[in-house]
């Protein structure tokens, strides 16, 4: 049993990603696996073009250190969601587990690539991180035109 469970968000915004595999979920959401991530440009707002990649960094503190924790992370798309090629409706919300080592040295990352035209949904994205049912961070972003960026 782990106590003290928390997160600490230790940094966001644009980030260049090599992807490893992707995994088609459910969902019609492709899951993108990256082996390696570099932080480009801190920012909450992120430009609304296909090949964009944005994101979190996080630490998990608790105790005892090195215990494996399963989290999920929920991605929650601008209404009215992302139509997948095929898709009968809008995904509102894309839901990943993941398991974490409580106390690792090294944060863990959560994102989201454009990697087709059709994902790219101007608006708020908001990205959740639980354990159960517990809410342990929020970080959000907005996706806009990037004339708007340059304001």
């Amino acid at each position: 049993m782990v106590t003290g469970l928390r997160l600490e968000i230790v940094e966001r915004g644009i980030y260049t990603t090599s992807t490893g595999t992707i995994r088609q979920m459910p969902n019609g959401i492709g899951e993108n696996l990256v082996d390696e991530v570099e932080l480009e440009r801190s920012t909450t707002a992120i430009p609304a073009r296909p090949g964009v990649s944005f994101g979190f960094e996080f630490l998990v503190h608790g105790r005892p250190a090195g215990t494996p924790m399963e989290l999920t992370t929920t991605v929650v798309f601008p209404p009215p969601g992302l139509t997948p090629p095929g898709a009968s409706q809008p995904v509102t919300a894309s839901t990943t587990p993941m398991v974490v080592e409580v106390g690792a040295p090294g944060a863990v990352y959560r994102g989201y690539t454009f990697d087709y035209e059709w994902e790219v949904a101007p608006g708020p994205w908001r990205f959740e991180v639980r354990a159960g049912d517990r809410l342990l961070a929020v970080q959000s972003f907005i996706i806009t035109s990037e004339s708007s960026l340059r304001r």
